[in-house]
């Protein structure tokens, strides 16, 4: 079960879609009806395929433009033949008719169910997708992230991936299963299995971190996390304080010194910085060996020090240039 459970989530997806909306949503049925008219070009006649009313219940997804609007748009079909390449103009293109992520999501999945899977809150919870920017940012790192896993999962298509996502977030992580269906035994495996995916953790992690730091800076992370996570406030201060520290006194961060050391033979080029820097480096090793010693006024201490230390770096290089 630890090694195949996301395949058993993909085979309960259809009885998990039955507890979720009383009805089964056979999204394979449609992927066969779209895929047997679908010849390369997105027209007409392949959005009516998708939008079939007697297979499932497109309408969650929201707002569907007009079908006059849409046989205007389409004319004789776009090609999509080359997808993924191309993939963020295309996207782009099908905002305009669609205008909103996720019915251009449906489309997708079902025109090409190998590269794209329908973007909705339950998945984006599981793999930790938040807001961005842009529409088309978002669902990119969301497919990103079913394709990763459909090639080291064993997967046929990033569809596949997308449908156990959706089955493990609402048929087991949200209980339904465990409530009204006869899977109990089956999803309380599922669970315990998900909870040693490292590899699915690993990626959730990324996509809720990297924006952190694409955004900000260390020291503006750490000042962003004094309230809600003091410990973690100040071990990345903590490192960041030693890294321009380092920088700064002309010593490379993996050499042997202790910070200690390194501080107290600059104490001429340390100058007024002297004291608050050996303050900073005693709560930068409270903040990675003992924790509880840590305060909001400590923290926020050594993310100034760290602050200062960056500037006196940045303005002797630029004293260097001159």
């Amino acid at each position: 079960m630890a090694s195949d459970y996301l395949h058993t989530c993909l085979s309960l997806h259809r009885a998990v879609t039955e507890l979720r909306f009383k009805n089964v949503q056979p999204l394979d049925r449609v992927e066969r009806d779209v895929q047997a008219v679908f010849a390369g070009r997105l027209t007409y006649e392949v959005h009516q395929r998708i939008l079939n009313p007697k297979l499932w219940n497109p309408g969650m997804f929201g707002y569907w433009p007009p079908d006059d609007e849409l046989k205007r748009a389409f004319g004789a079909g776009w090609d999509l033949s080359r997808l993924p390449d191309g993939e963020d103009e295309m996207i782009r293109k099908l905002l305009e008719v669609y205008r909103q992520i996720e019915p251009v999501s449906v489309v997708l999945r079902f025109v090409k169910p190998k590269h794209y899977g329908i973007v909705s809150p339950p998945v984006e919870k599981i793999l930790g997708i938040g807001p961005r920017r842009r529409q088309n940012d978002r669902y990119q790192k969301y497919v990103d992230s079913l394709r990763e896993l459909r090639k080291c999962r064993g997967f046929q298509t990033a569809a596949e991936v997308d449908m156990a996502l959706w089955a493990l977030q609402v048929g087991v992580l949200d209980g339904f299963l465990k409530r009204h269906g006869e899977h109990g035994g089956k999803a309380a495996e599922i669970e315990r299995a998900f909870k040693e995916d490292v590899r699915l953790r690993q990626l959730r992690a990324r996509n809720l971190i990297k924006p952190l730091f694409d955004e900000l800076s260390k020291l503006q992370l750490a000042e962003a996390l004094i309230p809600t996570d003091l410990e973690i406030a100040g071990q990345i201060a903590g490192i960041d304080f030693e890294y321009w520290v380092r920088r700064w006194l002309g010593t490379e961060p993996n050499e042997r010194d202790g910070l200690h050391k390194v501080i107290s033979d600059s104490c001429d080029q340390c100058g007024a910085l002297y004291d608050d820097m050996q303050s900073a480096r005693t709560i930068r090793n409270d903040a990675i060996h003992h924790p509880d010693n840590l305060t909001t006024c400590r923290v926020r201490l050594l993310i100034e020090t760290a602050k200062k230390v960056r500037e006196s770096y940045r303005a002797e290089r630029i004293t260097r240039r001159r």
